[in-house]
């Protein structure tokens, strides 16, 4: 039984775990269940009670999205491999996610059009030197670490690709020399590509 990966029809916190197993060229289980039937059934079979959730091969299950991704990052050689380059990776990651992307999950669920634009902007003001300081943080020509592309790679590509453009941020890739490049580096990656037109169309 290959890899099942269980959580909603949307990308949410999957997206990023999507782009690690497509760039691995690995065959999954793309499981995709609904708020009904997560609450009658299988919320109760995540270890946290929450999603997304990982069935390895031997049918044991893991949830909490960074670290499955974590995890799948390491054993598919796209965590670094150094210890040391595993730390570096990890702290853009968390910068990545934690610092920037969970500044706007709170815009992303606002109905009011005029709190959403404040919050937007908010976000974008509070996350603009965050990624100027992440721009220094590209080792390499287009990765952030010399030896090639991690899932901090990924992750840059998951929040500039899904989540600004969700909520119409204004902040722009290309307004970082560096992330630009390593943008364009995932971006131009055949098997990324083939996933981003072959995933199903979603609201977020």
């Amino acid at each position: 039984m290959p890899l099942t990966l269980t959580y909603f029809p949307v990308k949410g916190r999957a997206e990023l775990i999507r782009y690690i197993l497509a760039y691995a060229g690995e065959n999954y289980i793309d499981q995709r269940v609904t708020r009904d039937e997560w609450i009658s059934g299988v919320k109760s079979t995540s270890p946290t009670g929450a999603a997304p959730i990982l069935t390895l091969e031997n049918g044991q299950k893991f949830s909490q999205s960074r670290a499955i991704a974590r995890y799948l990052a390491g054993k598919f050689g796209l965590a670094g491999k150094s210890e040391e380059d595993k730390l570096y990776v990890d702290m853009v990651v968390d910068m990545l996610t934690l610092d920037i992307a969970d500044n706007f999950t709170c815009a992303l669920y606002e109905k009011d059009t005029e709190k959403k634009t404040e919050l937007v902007k908010a976000a974008c003001e509070k996350s603009e030197p965050l990624l100027t300081k992440l721009n220094d943080l590209v080792a390499g020509p287009d990765t952030f670490l010399e030896s090639g592309v991690t899932w901090a790679d990924l992750a840059l590509f998951n929040l500039f690709t899904d989540l600004l453009p969700q909520v119409q941020a204004t902040l722009k890739v290309a307004d970082f020399d560096k992330l630009n490049k390593v943008y364009n580096c995932v971006a131009n990656e055949p098997k990324i590509a083939a996933w981003i037109a072959e995933r199903p169309v979603s609201s977020f």
